[in-house]
C-alpha cells in the first residue's frame, strides 16, 4: 500500500484506508464478517513512487498447516473473499514446512474453481545441495499440485530465495530452464 511516509494501520483504520475491505465490517450491526480478522491483521505502507507501487496493495497471509493449529479467525473463508477481490493469487509452497498440507491443497483447489488468477512460486530454493534434491523436491510439489489444479501445459513454479552468504551454491549455478 502506498503512503506519504511508512506506517502501520490495524483495526477499523485499515477499512478507511482500503475501502473494498468494508464489508469485512457491518457498520449498523457493529460486527465482522470474520470475527477476530480485524485485530489480527495490519497494513503497512511504503513511501515509494516507482513502477505504479501506489495502485499495488499486498496481502501476506498466515501459512495454512495441518493438525490442532488454531487461527483466529476463519482463515479458509478469508483467503476466499480476499481471492475475489484481487487481480492475482500468489501461493508461496516452503519445500521445509507443510507446502503440501490437506488445507493448502483444498484451498488451492477452491481459488482454482473460482477461476482466480493463482501463481505458484517455491520458496527457500537456497536450500538445496543438488540439482537433483531440487529436481526430486519440484517433482513431488506438482505431482501433489495436480491432485488440486486441472491440469495445464506449461505450468510454472519459479525457485525464488532472499540471497545470502550461506546460498553461494545458488548463486553459482544457473537456475533450470523456464524459471
Amino acid at each position: 500500500m502506498h503512503g506519504n511516509s511508512r506506517t502501520e494501520l490495524s483495526g477499523h483504520n485499515i477499512i478507511k484506508m482500503l475501502p473494498f475491505m468494508e464489508e469485512l465490517y457491518d457498520k449498523e450491526s457493529k460486527k465482522e464478517r470474520f470475527p477476530g480478522l480485524l485485530d489480527s491483521m495490519t497494513v503497512k505502507t511504503s513511501k515509494s513512487h516507482l513502477r505504479n507501487f501506489e495502485q499495488i496493495v499486498f496481502i501476506d497471509t498466515p501459512g495454512l498447516a495441518d493438525g490442532g493449529l488454531r487461527y483466529k479467525f476463519d482463515v479458509e473463508g478469508v483467503y476466499e473473499w480476499f481471492a475475489k477481490h484481487v487481480d492475482l493469487v500468489c501461493v508461496f509452497l516452503d519445500p521445509v514446512g507443510q507446502a503440501l498440507c490437506q488445507k493448502t491443497n483444498a484451498l488451492i483447489s477452491r481459488l482454482v474453481t473460482q477461476q482466480c488468477d493463482v501463481k505458484f512460486f517455491m520458496t527457500k530454493g537456497d536450500m538445496f545441495r543438488s540439482d537433483q534434491d531440487l529436481a526430486k523436491c519440484m517433482c513431488q510439489i506438482t505431482q501433489t499440485l495436480s491432485a488440486s489444479i486441472p491440469p495445464m501445459h506449461g505450468f510454472e513454479m519459479p525457485l525464488i530465495y532472499l540471497p545470502s552468504e550461506a546460498s553461494l551454491y545458488v548463486r553459482d549455478r544457473p537456475l533450470p530452464v523456464n524459471q
